[in-house]
């Protein structure tokens, strides 16, 4: 069973079905929109031990700390990317599953906003996080619909059928009223407010998935 965690941008963790760690929450502005979900795939590493899960989330934070500043900086685009990518090439390996989403769903959605498309960057990120099992469907679609002509239409049906299965696989998992003790009860709403939100996209996402694979197998 794939394990899930949800992570706010503003580095605060809760833990999807876990106790969230030893901080202040009261003093944390949540936004339903900064909602970001990582999870540990169903791989050996992945799924050893929740120990070692949190010990990895706890080792990619560390690392993602380091360049999490210039990810969301002025920067230009290609130097974010050529940092980011530079981070994922001295930290490679299985055990780095949580690092490569959170750094991946950082950086992805600039690449597709940008004017210029680095087709190749985004390429890398949306292969990261299809590898990792990311359940969010809505910007994996917005990524496999940019990449149409760029990535073969088998590799984008088989993208979008991973994540499909992804996001089913997380809806069905996620625990809605799990406990987030510690929490005042506005920045639990907030919370709540943003997982029924990223609920109700992924759902949406899931049939754009379906109408992509459909395209690409057509062709």
């Amino acid at each position: 069973m794939r394990k899930i965690l949800s992570i706010l941008t503003v580095v605060f963790v809760l833990g999807a079905c876990d106790q969230a760690p030893d901080r202040k929450p009261e003093s944390i502005e949540v936004e339903p929109a900064s909602l970001q979900v990582v999870v540990a795939p169903a791989t050996e590493v992945a799924q050893k031990s929740e120990e070692g899960r949190h010990k990895a989330m706890a080792a990619s934070m560390r690392v993602f700390a380091e360049i999490s500043n210039i990810l969301r900086s002025d920067k230009d685009l290609a130097e974010k990317n050529r940092t980011a990518q530079e981070l994922l090439e001295r930290h490679s390996g299985p055990e780095w599953y949580f690092l490569e989403q959170m750094v991946s769903l950082e950086l992805l959605p600039q690449l597709l906003d940008a004017r210029e498309k680095n087709l190749d960057a985004i390429g890398y990120y949306t292969s990261l996080l299809a590898k990792n099992e990311n359940p969010s469907a809505p910007l994996l679609t917005k990524a496999l619909a940019t990449l149409q002509g760029y990535w073969a239409p088998e590799e984008i049906s088989r993208v979008a059928h991973q994540s499909t299965e992804a996001a089913i696989s997380w809806l069905s998992e996620t625990c809605p009223e799990c406990e987030v003790g510690g929490v005042n009860e506005e920045v639990v709403l907030r919370l709540k407010q943003g997982r029924d939100a990223r609920f109700q996209a992924v759902q949406k996402a899931i049939g754009d998935l379906a109408q992509l694979m459909d395209r690409e197998r057509e062709r």
